[in-house]
Formats: C-alpha cells, structure tokens, sequence
C-alpha cells in the first residue's frame, strides 16, 4: 500500500534508481514476508534499521540480526540512495497479528 504525500504519486517499485533527493519517507507501509516470532516482539513505536541487501535486491527491516519483514516500495530508490551513503530507519506504527505497519524516514 502506499503512502500519502510525495511518495503515494509513485507507488510500487518505481521511483527510480538514483541518488537524488534521498531524504524521502513512505508515510506508511505494510511490511511484506514478515516473520512471526520477531513480529512477536514488536511495539507500536519501536525504531527498527533498514537494511539493503543489494545481491538480491531488498530493503530489509531488522530487529537487532533478525528481519522482520520488506520493504516493496521504492526499492531502486532505496538501493541507489543506501550506495550512497543514506541510511534510514522504519517506526512501527501498527502491529496486528503478522501485520506491520511502519513509516520510513532517513536516519540523521
């Protein structure tokens, strides 16, 4: 699903694969391929690391070693921007079972 703001006009995978304008948020996003006994452990209001994996390419959301789930929206953006330096991070919003919710934003 996506955000509302600038990122809702892109949606999905798109947004290109540059490094400008990294300082970018999805206002809300439900992570896919979650996995349950870390979502277990999650609060509304936790600040989780957002990690790239470039082999693949994923946008990770990780809770100390483990992952929680993906990121499927912005993933060119996301890849471009961590190889450039940026790092972000996501706050839960909403947990509900094996559903998270979070909102992305660069970690400063």
């Amino acid at each position: 699903m996506s955000g509302s703001g600038p990122e809702s006009r892109s949606g999905g995978w798109g947004g290109g694969g540059d490094a400008s304008d990294c300082d970018f948020e999805i206002a809300s996003t439900t992570l896919r391929s979650t996995v349950g006994d870390v979502v277990e452990k999650l609060n509304d209001g936790d600040v989780l690391p957002i990690e790239v994996d470039e082999d693949v390419p994923a946008v990770l959301v990780k809770r100390g070693q483990a992952i929680v789930g993906s990121i499927i929206e912005r993933v060119p953006k996301f890849v471009a921007c961590f190889k450039a330096g940026f790092r972000y991070e996501a706050e839960v919003l909403n947990v509900d079972g094996a559903s998270v919710t979070v909102r992305t934003r660069q970690r400063h």
